[in-house]
Formats: C-alpha cells, structure tokens, sequence
C-alpha cells in the first residue's frame, strides 16, 4: 500500500514542527506533499528525513491546495493534515491497519485533539473524540458517537481520501474552506456529503490521532458565522442538485432552531436572538448563491 502524505500551507513557521512529527512515523509515508501557498523556503522541508516534494501555488485557499494534491499523489491513499498540527507517531501505521481492517472504507478520518493549554472562555479550537471505531455511512453520518454527544463527521487535519474515492468524488469545491473568499469552511463537510451522497462509505477511528497543537484562534463574529454558512451552502447545493449532495443528509447541518429563529424574529430579538441572527446569514447567504453561482459536477461556480 502506497501513502501519500499531504501537507497545505501558506508558509506558516509550524509547518516545519508538522514535517518533524511526520519524520518520526514508526511507518514511513512512501511521499510528502508540500502544497505551498506562501514564502516558504524549499530548502527548510529538506531538513527531514523524508520524501518531500513542495509544489508551489500562487493563489491561496485550503480547498485550491488540497485539489492539487489529488492531482499531484499517484498512490493508493492521500493523507492530509495541516500545518498547525502534530501527528501521532503511528498515525501513518494506524492508517495502513484500519485500511486491512475495512477494506471497504473509500475514505478514513480519525482523531483531532486540542492543545494542551488555551483558553477555552475566549478561544475556539476545532476537536474531536472518536469512541472506537464508527463506520460512517447515510445512516450514522452528522449522528452522535455514543456519550461524548460528538457527531460522527470527518475533518480536513485528520483524515484520508482512497484512490478510488478520489476518482469517483472527483475534486474539491474551491468555492469553500479558508482563503475561498466565499464559504470560508467546510470544504471537508461538502467532500464526504458528496462520497456518501455517491454511495461510498467510510470510518473513523480513535487510532488515527493528530492534535491541533496551533489551531487555537480568539471568539470571533467570522467565526460564529462559518457553520451557519456552510449550512446554507449545503442545503443550497441539495436543492440544486440533489445528485451530488443528498437533501436529507444535508438537513443534518442545519444551524438553527427554526421555530426559535421564527420567534426571535417576531419579537425583534427579544428572545432567541442567537437563532434569529443565524437565519439572517443563513438566508442572505442563500441569496448571494443563487445571484451569483451554479452547481457544475457537484462543485459551486460563478455563473
């Protein structure tokens, strides 16, 4: 089996912390794919003991770097993680094991652990425990993972796209994730609707594990506004194209209480306020798509 890591950047000084906990994997990546969006020099990736090619892009966005690793890897698993975080130093083995163990999964994703320090009253960091091992299908996906209450989803810094996968759910949206200039998240989320909306199926597992040692970032109005975004985005796509992401599982992401949103509304924020800003972005976000954009091959593009 051959792996192919992938790492997006725009040039941050810990992408170099990142390569050095991919170094010291117990099994080796067969690649290492820098996508470089930023001023990093080529020379400082060569310091480790790994098969790194850096590829350079000039226009910036997460969704734009992960499609070029699609077009660039040539093996049979891509691996992705990012470069504001560590990688467990089995997490490449752990890969190729649930890979023997589920031969039927087309795509895998595991683990996203927090910092060990940061302040949790006035920042927000992406996390997620996995119980076990969770098959991710139609029926269990956006679904709680037993008591932790978590949802069984898989995230962009933590999770791997079989060859096969890639060649039925072909590339990402660029319209989504950091630096789209549009959707500014959730290009991950619109990449495994479309796998499952296809058919395929995948898993997570608690033995993959990476921690978002960098990923830390204050409370923000951007950021309260990305899930509600990407909820619209979502189901703006199922309506418009149903073949590519399926309505019902798009549902799942919806960002507000309807009913609450209605009566915050009626009573000028009065109660539910939360709700009703929310529905105020869902909707004049729904209104900029459908000004302005188009589903082609599952993808958003300018009309």
């Amino acid at each position: 089996m051959n792996v192919t890591v992938a790492v997006p950047t725009v040039g941050r000084p810990t992408v170099l912390e990142t390569l050095g906990s991919i170094a010291r994997q117990t099994r080796p990546p067969d690649e290492v794919l820098v996508v470089n969006q930023g001023d990093l020099d080529e020379s400082h990736t060569k310091e480790y003991d790994l098969p790194v090619r850096q590829v350079n892009q000039d226009v910036r966005g997460v969704a734009r770097a992960r499609n070029r690793a699609l077009q660039e890897f040539s093996g049979d698993w891509l691996l992705f993680t990012d470069d504001d975080q560590l990688v467990n130093a089995e997490w490449v083995e752990q890969l190729c094991d649930l890979v023997s163990a589920f031969p039927d999964a087309a795509f895998i994703g595991g683990a996203v652990l927090p910092p060990l320090n940061f302040d949790r009253d006035t920042c927000t960091v992406s996390q997620l425990f996995v119980p076990g091992e969770v098959v991710v299908n139609r029926e269990t996906y956006l679904r709680p993972m037993g008591a932790s209450g978590m949802l069984a989803d898989v995230w962009g810094g933590n999770y791997a796209l079989s060859r096969r996968c890639v060649d039925i759910v072909g590339l990402y949206d660029e319209q989504m994730g950091r630096g789209s200039g549009n959707c500014e998240a959730g290009e991950d989320t619109d990449y495994i609707l479309r796998a499952l909306t296809a058919g395929l199926t995948g898993v997570l597992s608690c033995r993959m594990i990476i921690t978002h040692t960098y990923g830390a970032r204050p409370e923000s109005m951007a950021a309260s506004r990305e899930p509600v975004e990407v909820g619209a985005m979502m189901a703006w796509k199922a309506t418009h194209a149903p073949h590519t992401v399926d309505p019902e599982l798009a549902s799942r992401l919806h960002p507000f209480g309807r009913k609450k949103a209605a009566v915050g509304s009626l009573l000028r924020g009065q109660v539910y306020r939360d709700h009703a800003w929310r529905r105020e972005v869902y909707d004049s976000f729904w209104r900029k798509l459908d000004a302005g954009f188009c589903v082609v091959q599952g993808r958003t593009e300018p009309r």
